[in-house]
């Protein structure tokens, strides 16, 4: 008994700091894509309400992180409690929490290499460029972009023929240095396509992580509530002692 506590809280404490990194990169990720999507032309996607999977499946593994800590802490509850009810409750959501992490797993691989994630992300960097010649309050955020992923123009440096290589294109301050550095630089479509991919494919894998512990700690809590069943069962079923007769 004592020690399959031990090993259920351990479990507990791994999904616990896995579940609390993922929320983290995830919305990290949602951040920087909202960076870049908040660039693109107002009007034109004024009436576009589509909602393509960079977008939605950070929301995806944030729940289903808060979902894991929360099941965790009833899990907690009763094994220190060692409250059979609490552990019923736990079996059932660890349950349901296991079944949904492994599939937001299964379907970041999926989503990972789809030709729409990746026309998104391009089209969604281009349009970014592109307001950034006609309006001047974007020089300066798609400046950052360019610094964050050491990318330079959409395709390349070649995307600055009709103008100065900008200094977010280089780590030197002087021209000819950065012209030369820029040029060995990749543009910032192709730099953000495969971090998209590599964000999908690492946030699958931490899901699929938890989704595997969340078994073991599924068989586990599972053994936990039948251990304090049968102790039930055979206080219940103990035969009453016969009084003792004292002699007169």
């Amino acid at each position: 008994m004592a020690a399959l506590q031990f090993i259920s809280t351990v479990l507990n404490i791994l999904q616990t700091f896995l579940s609390i990194a993922l929320a983290c990169v995830s919305m990290w990720f949602f951040v920087e894509l909202k960076n870049i999507t908040d660039l693109r032309n107002k009007d034109r996607y004024l009436l576009d309400f589509t909602l393509y999977w960079p977008q939605v499946l950070p929301w995806v593994f944030l729940v289903i992180s808060v979902a894991v800590i929360f099941v965790n802490l009833c899990g907690f509850y009763g094994i220190c409690r060692k409250n059979k009810s609490s552990l019923y409750v736990y079996v059932v959501f660890l349950s349901l929490v296991t079944l949904a992490a492994f599939a937001a797993g299964v379907l970041g691989f999926t989503c990972a290499d789809a030709k729409e994630t990746d026309d998104f992300i391009s089209g969604a960097v281009s349009d970014a460029y592109s307001e950034m010649k006609v309006r001047k309050e974007v020089i300066d955020a798609f400046s950052n972009i360019e610094r964050r992923l050491r990318c330079c123009g959409i395709q390349g440096s070649s995307d600055y023929t009709q103008s100065r290589i900008p200094p977010s294109c280089c780590d030197y301050q002087d021209a000819a240095f950065c012209e030369n550095a820029a040029s060995r630089r990749l543009g910032c479509a192709k730099v953000a396509v495969p971090y998209t991919r590599m964000f999908m494919r690492y946030t699958s894998v931490a899901s699929l992580v938890i989704a595997i512990l969340s078994v073991g700690s599924l068989i586990v809590a599972i053994l936990l509530v039948r251990s304090r069943k049968s102790k039930s069962d055979r206080f219940n079923s103990a035969p009453e002692q016969e009084p003792l007769k004292v002699p007169l």
